[in-house]
């Protein structure tokens, strides 16, 4: 089932445009609350290629989705770049600031950030990941969803 969705497509399903990219670890100086998306490609409408994960341990592989230029799709109700922030401070296995789409930290790979304000990033994020499910069949690597918003996801996106 795994069909190749770009990053543009993803904003698209929640009716918006990405803002970026800044490359992991640089500033987003967006005020506003929104979603951001973590990529492995410069250019929204890419594709991407082969990426080598042999390195990573099993229960982190076992996740990875060949392929897919997006590995992380995440939201705030804070602004974007105090989130985005927290996330490129995190330490893989800490639990704050920034447990969810922790291993984003695992890959040894360039890494992009795109993001877009909205007024309900709930919303959304759960358009942008159904999206994704939909397309792709499993969520994005990084997305660790827990069970009940997973069958949530799920069940809507089979209706």
């Amino acid at each position: 089932m795994s069909t190749n969705i770009t990053v543009s497509e993803i904003f698209k399903a929640a009716a918006l445009a990405p803002r970026g990219p800044v490359r992991w670890g640089e500033q987003v100086s967006e005020r506003q609350p929104g979603v951001y998306v973590i990529a492995l490609v410069q250019q929204p409408d890419a594709n991407c290629g082969s990426i080598d994960v042999a390195y990573l341990h099993d229960s982190a592989r076992v996740r990875w989705v060949p392929a897919q230029s997006v590995i992380y799709i995440g939201r705030t109700r804070r602004p974007l770049s105090r989130r985005i922030g927290e996330f490129y401070r995190h330490t893989y296995g800490n639990p704050r600031p920034h447990r969810g789409g922790q291993d984003v930290l695992l890959l040894n790979c360039p890494q992009w950030v795109y993001w877009s304000p909205t007024e309900n990033p709930v919303l959304a994020e759960y358009q942008m990941i159904r999206c994704f499910w939909e397309r792709v069949g499993r969520f994005p690597f990084a997305n660790r969803i827990r069970a009940a918003r997973a069958e949530t996801i799920e069940r809507r996106a089979c209706e």
